[in-house]
């Protein structure tokens, strides 16, 4: 399949993320910076981050009320070579089914799966007030993702929001570059 073309690109990159082909990685998976706002004070308390060496992130956070329900909305943009982003993915979930359970997407069983490896995070809501909440040495191992994954620069944007006032919002970039 030639995938020259940003529709195709797009095609191929959700193809080959739901393949599961194990053997040698030639590429590294990186993450450059992630900044994280807080848009709510009323509702965060204090949030820190931190990327180490390029594949760990440290973040914590407390909470002024308890969260018993909240939504994420996530973006993914591949960079083009003019630096303006091209659409991949962008989607609302609830939090709280995120925390229980997200089986359907590879990506966010990725992602889930090393968050709480590495977290205090509840398996299910509230998310409590003045609880300190730390997600300690996340780290992006090249062995999540197919062996076929395209190089490229990529953004993650996100934001979590309760009755679609965002609280926290999120902006990841990285690269996947050729080792």
């Amino acid at each position: 399949m030639d995938c020259s073309s940003t529709t195709l690109k797009v095609i191929c990159i959700f193809i080959l993320a739901t393949t599961s082909i194990d053997g040698a990685r030639y590429f590294s998976v990186e993450l450059l910076k992630a900044n994280f706002t807080v848009t709510n004070k009323a509702i965060v308390q204090s949030l820190h981050s931190h990327v180490y060496n390029r594949k760990v992130l440290y973040n914590d956070f407390i909470f002024n009320e308890d969260v018993p329900v909240f939504d994420v909305t996530v973006g993914v943009d591949m960079m083009k070579k003019d630096n303006h982003p091209s659409p991949i993915w962008n989607q609302t979930f609830s939090g709280c089914e995120l925390l229980e359970n997200s089986q359907k997407i590879n990506l966010l069983v990725i992602l889930r799966r090393e968050i709480f490896r590495v977290s205090n995070l509840p398996k299910a809501c509230p998310l409590l007030k003045n609880k300190w909440y730390t997600i300690k040495n996340y780290t992006i191992r090249d062995d999540d993702f197919p062996i076929v994954t395209p190089i490229m620069e990529w953004r993650l944007k996100g934001d979590f929001s309760i009755r679609q006032k965002s609280f926290i919002h999120v902006i990841a970039v990285g690269r996947i570059r050729k080792l």
